[in-house]
């Protein structure tokens, strides 16, 4: 097999967007990593996985053979959405855990244990790690980590393509939680649900094809950190 894609995330949105999007690929393996999964395809293989636990990353299943391998960090949390001095410690600890902690273990075990000649790594960030949103500092914080992160790799690793993308906004569940959040929990609730009603969210596999393909010709990305809306 010449290209195998490994996708955290893959239950639902944009991940299972990525999974659809590289399963119709031709000569392509996907692997979704998720504790659990919607999509039946012959080129798919799902791994049961709760990628807050540490060692989940041992399942990465790293194909030898592969020309091509790409790993693609979607798995995220939205987390606590109150301002300081009004969040559960314990939210805190697990949205950092997925976000960040998660997205650096995995990308350890691909670099370390991936053989093949080609190789990418994409982690799925936000416009909220580059402007403040209230009530969102965790999530903004866990964005902008793994911005420097994907940054830093790339000085440190060379023969490894590394890239933090932002989707832009995007039909999703969280998009639905985050309407669903009152205004003195989330002062910017109307402006979401404002974009919700004009119809300015894409859809999941509508973002999902345009990273799919900057993942298989990362040559075309304007940067390591980008947003889909700079295309």
């Amino acid at each position: 097999m010449s290209t195998v894609v490994h996708i955290t995330g893959t239950s639902s949105g944009l991940g299972k967007g990525l999974a659809e999007f590289f399963c119709a690929q031709s000569d392509t393996l996907v692997h979704g990593y998720s504790r659990r999964t919607s999509i039946e395809h012959p080129n798919y293989t799902h791994h049961k996985v709760d990628l807050t636990e540490v060692g989940s990353e041992l399942s990465l299943e790293l194909n030898p053979n592969a020309k091509r391998e790409i790993l693609i960090n979607n798995a995220g949390w939205l987390g606590p959405v109150n301002p300081i001095g009004s969040l559960d410690s314990t939210s805190i600890s697990s949205l950092f855990e997925l976000n960040v902690s998660a997205v650096m273990r995995w990308t350890n075990q691909f670099s370390k244990n991936s053989k093949a000649s080609n190789r990418v790594v994409v982690s799925i960030s936000s416009g909220a790690a580059q402007y403040p949103i209230p009530s969102w500092s965790a999530y903004c914080a866990s964005k902008a980590a793994v911005d420097m992160m994907t940054r830093v790799w790339a000085e440190e690793e060379k023969g490894i393509q590394f890239f933090s993308i932002a989707p832009g906004v995007v039909d999703t569940e969280m998009q639905a939680d985050i309407r669903s959040k009152s205004a003195e929990e989330f002062p910017e609730i109307e402006r979401f649900k404002s974009m919700h009603e004009a119809g300015e969210l894409k859809s999941p596999n509508e973002v999902a094809e345009i990273i799919g393909k900057m993942a298989l010709w990362p040559d075309r990305a304007p940067s390591n950190v980008f947003s889909v809306r700079d295309l």
